[in-house]
């Protein structure tokens, strides 16, 4: 008797079939699946020749990818290396201006700060700055140095104290550094030697911390630099406080260095007063060879005398120590000193302008008693 299957029991059994496909699928070993022939009504499965194909594509990116980030960090590392190197090379001729192109002493210094490092845990500011020489900028710049070699060699502990170093540097020598740094070139303009650069840098430190008067300044200069020197000397500040305002950080405020630089603008004052005091005593030493006072000591002598204000007791002394104890010769003194005085600048006698005046009465008095004796002398002979 033919029977016919109904259309729900044949969409029945093939659900049970394919779970049944599937069942054996999951439990076949791996990469293998039932024959083709086992299955009842359905086309051969491709999902394991796949996976086969996926796994190898995903291992080429990966092997790809690793060769990628291994370059990318070779790269970076050659780019680092580079970059430090570089760092290196200019701090080393920030050296070189601000000291000399010495590489023994500058190893030699390197080889302190290291050394101090090592031995001392956490050295104080002076004690970095006792270092390098007693000069802030240098004391950075080595350390800086240092500090670019320890990352190159990858040294953790090095590179760490190093950085701690430039901070406590930093907190009690930041305006000193700033300085040394932006005139270090119009400082090695000026002169090759590292003493008198250290002078300069140490004479820049001094008038842009404290705040200088010209005429301090003036005396400063003559004290490290003498008389023959004061000229280039003087200008080289200038140049230096000019680099200093232009540089993008400045050591102190644009306002204070622009006061500073403008109580130095009239060099030609200064240096016609030089000039006027080496042909003053010039013409005291062709007639009296005791005289032996410098220039610049005299200058010097002078130019307190002017800031303060002129007192009795160092004008009536000045002579016997210039000129000797003979009166006929103190007056004479006195008389070209008054002609001095009278041409020196107004700048010159500090914030109170009446010195001026009071200093040439004074000089007056003094030469009419003087000119009283001489009469009272030829007299008497």
């Amino acid at each position: 008797m033919n029977m016919k299957i109904q259309q729900h029991h044949l969409h029945k059994l093939q659900q049970e079939l394919m779970q049944q496909e599937n069942l054996l699928n999951e439990r076949a070993p791996e990469g293998k699946t039932q024959p083709a022939g086992s299955r009842i009504s359905f086309p051969p499965s491709r999902n394991a020749e796949s996976s086969a194909n996926h796994s190898e594509i995903f291992a080429e990116k990966n092997e790809m990818q690793r060769k990628r980030d291994e370059q990318r960090a070779l790269s970076r590392g050659q780019q680092r290396g580079k970059l430090i190197q570089t760092k290196i090379e200019r701090l080393n001729e920030l050296y070189g201006l601000l000291e000399s192109r010495n590489t023994p002493a500058q190893e030699k210094q390197e080889q302190a700060l290291q050394d101090l490092l090592i031995n001392q845990h956490e050295p104080n500011a002076q004690q970095l700055l006792d270092a390098a020489g007693g000069d802030p900028v240098l004391a950075d710049t080595l350390l800086r140095v240092a500090l670019s070699k320890a990352q190159r060699l990858e040294q953790s502990d090095m590179t760490v104290a190093i950085s701690h170093a430039l901070q406590r540097l930093k907190a009690d020598f930041d305006a000193q550094i700033t300085a040394g740094r932006n005139t270090a070139p119009a400082i090695a303009n000026f002169t090759t030697h590292p003493e008198q650069k250290m002078a300069m840098r140490q004479l820049y430190y001094s008038v842009v911390i404290e705040q200088q008067s010209a005429e301090l300044i003036f005396d400063s200069l003559l004290e490290k630099f003498g008389f023959e020197e004061f000229e280039p000397a003087m200008r080289t500040l200038q140049r230096a406080l000019s680099d200093d305002i232009a540089a993008f950080s400045s050591s102190v405020s644009r306002k204070a260095l622009r006061h500073i630089l403008s109580g130095l603008d009239d060099t030609r004052a200064i240096t016609n007063t030089l000039a006027n005091v080496q042909e003053f005593l010039e013409r005291l030493k062709t007639r009296h060879s005791q005289v032996t006072i410098g220039a610049d000591t005299f200058t010097r002598t002078l130019l307190s005398m002017c800031s303060k204000g002129f007192q009795s007791h160092e004008v009536t002394r000045l002579a016997p120590q210039v000129i000797g104890q003979q009166p006929l010769h103190q007056s004479m003194f006195y008389n070209q000193f008054l002609t001095l005085v009278q041409a020196l600048p107004q700048k010159l006698w500090g914030q109170d302008e009446s010195n001026r005046n009071k200093a040439i009465l004074m000089l007056r008095t003094l030469n009419g008693e003087y000119a009283i004796w001489e009469k009272r002398f030829a007299h008497n002979s």
